[in-house]
């Protein structure tokens, strides 16, 4: 084996450059997309944070546009911090980022090393998800980071849940439990940190480990915390599910969406290397083999190997992302390919992001168990491979870096475009309504960014204009309003009917959201009579010629 890391003098050392080495290479792929700007559903989530007021609002009322769609307080919350200290610049932001992405690879190494895992096969595994370009492109995605605090969360959750027993007291697992309920809080894949955690705290129990009674406690309190989260969920958005699934059967989605998500998974956790067949499918036959010759709580006593648990985790956190996020799969996911751009892969790869990580725990595992004697020439043959694939990993993560920056710069141009083109304009009292005429969305935008949601997350006076209608020439879903201005006339727009009566307007502290219909409803002369911007051949966004703006 490795000789024993553990040494007098070079213990300490060998630890902190672990950690450098970390920091710097993380930093070096990271680094390229500090350059870049604000993506798809930023504008909304911005807006959204700027606008409530008071975090603690996300975790009584219903926040997402779309009712009894999602329930996740505490990334709303951290998008809320987020611009309390960086504003609407998005560079500080992405610093943010960089420092949460380093924080989960530490975590990963930390629970590597608690399960005795040496710190070579640690730091190869850790480097591996560090680089891959799954992760880079989802922690550059601001809105991915619901993705990032769950895996964070379950990633500290396991490292206190395994710290945990009589001799530690009861902090580290008041702190499991705590970070287990964050990572529910923070995204729907967060629920995968319960069957994680009991899988450690069940192998205790039935290894007749002296901590049995306290494993078979902190099992019961895993369980206690899911009810918790659940009864919360539930008590605040009024339904069990989610309107995100639509008219169709939760079965039917779920078993569709798993199978897409299954047929995808290859292409990015491999990113066209030309071996994510190869590596998906040893990872996921590694798994399989390891759930079948480990069933019994016997066999795991007879064995005694203290990392089965954490085997096992590991494919729970590769395979259960399958199920949770079958529904997105489902509706708009992409394959990994050429012509799929750096913006929308990095969407695209929050998907597969707590996937990676659970990879990247086996990848630690089979190293460990692999590795033997380093003057071996396989030994070394397999560390030179793991070297090369972080390598080709962190070049292509760096590269996927630059091209995301390059892109949303370009996307955002209209953004900035529209916030100048409206910035010293006197906003009149309600009904205030502003449209924007000629504007083509660049392809990563879609219908999704409504320019209410641009102006209302970059202009420099939200108060001057948080009473006001924005419209564009393509479909606006929602409209964002100060809650102060909850009542602000509509006129003549209507709101919008669903099932016969008009969708009531939704107030989460600071935050009014108001779904109205589309403009091509309305007759001619009411479309006229709103004030208009329109694009210019030269990329400028002018008041309309036909707009007597005194007027208004």
């Amino acid at each position: 084996m490795i000789p024993n890391p553990d040494k007098p003098l070079t213990c300490r050392a060998a630890g902190w450059l672990a950690l450098l080495v970390i920091v710097g290479l993380s930093t070096l792929a990271f680094w390229p997309g500090l350059a870049g700007d604000w993506g798809r559903d930023d504008y909304m989530q911005l807006a959204m944070a700027r606008l409530v007021g008071n975090p603690l609002a996300f975790f009584v009322h219903d926040h997402f546009v779309l009712p009894g769609g999602v329930f996740r307080p505490v990334g709303y919350a951290s998008f809320w911090f987020g611009q309390l200290l960086g504003g609407t610049e998005f560079r500080s932001h992405a610093l943010h980022s960089l420092i949460l992405h380093i924080g989960i690879v530490i975590a990963l190494f930390a629970l590597l090393r608690r399960f005795a895992v040496d710190r070579i096969p640690a730091l190869l595994a850790c480097l591996f998800f560090a680089l891959h370009p799954v992760a880079i492109g989802t922690a550059l995605w601001w809105s991915a980071r619901f993705d990032l605090l769950a895996l964070l969360f379950i990633l500290l959750s396991m490292n206190l849940a395994w710290q945990a027993d009589s001799r530690q007291g009861k902090w580290p697992l008041i702190g499991s439990l705590a970070c287990l309920l964050a990572a529910m809080l923070s995204k729907e894949t967060g629920l995968l940190g319960v069957p994680a955690v009991l899988l450690l705290w069940q192998y205790r129990a039935w290894t007749g480990d002296a901590a049995k009674r306290g494993a078979w406690l902190a099992s019961a309190l895993c369980l206690l915390t899911l009810a918790v989260f659940l009864l919360w969920r539930f008590l605040v958005l009024g339904t069990g599910g989610s309107t995100i699934v639509g008219e169709e059967g939760l079965a039917t989605v779920l078993f569709e969406g798993s199978l897409r998500w299954m047929e995808l998974a290859p292409g990015y956790l491999g990113f066209e290397h030309g071996m994510e067949r190869g590596l998906f499918l040893l990872a996921l036959l590694s798994s399989v083999a390891l759930f079948l010759l480990l069933i019994g709580p016997a066999r795991m006593k007879k064995r005694g190997d203290q990392r089965l648990p954490l085997w096992l985790a590991a494919g729970v956190l590769l395979l259960g992302p399958a199920l949770l996020q079958a529904p997105i799969v489902r509706l708009n996911a992409l394959p990994m390919g050429a012509e799929l751009g750096a913006v929308e892969a990095a969407m695209q790869s929050r998907l597969f992001y707590m996937s990676l990580a659970g990879l990247a725990l086996l990848l630690g595992l089979c190293i460990q168990r692999s590795l033997g004697p380093l003057h071996r020439p396989v030994n070394v043959g397999l560390l030179l491979a793991s070297v090369l694939l972080i390598g080709a990993m962190g070049s292509a993560s760096r590269d996927h870096s630059r091209g995301l920056a390059e892109i949303s710069r370009a996307n955002a141009l209209l953004a900035h475009a529209a916030v100048a083109a409206v910035r010293d304009i006197d906003w009149p009292p309600p009904p205030c309504h502003l449209v924007f005429e000629g504007i083509q969305p660049p392809p990563e935008w879609g219908i999704y960014v409504s320019m209410d949601s641009v102006i209302k997350a970059l202009h420099p006076d939200l108060d001057a204009l948080d009473h006001c209608f924005i419209h564009a020439n393509y479909p606006t879903f929602y409209h964002f309003l100060s809650s102060e201005h909850a009542d602000a006339d509509s006129a003549p727009v209507p709101a919008l009917i669903q099932n016969g009566r008009p969708l009531q307007r939704r107030t989460i502290g600071g935050l009014t959201i108001v779904h109205l219909q589309q403009l091509d409803a309305l007759d001619a002369e009411a479309r006229a009579r709103l004030p208009r911007w329109e694009l210019d051949s030269e990329g400028r966004l002018e008041p309309a010629d036909t707009v007597d703006r005194a007027s208004q």
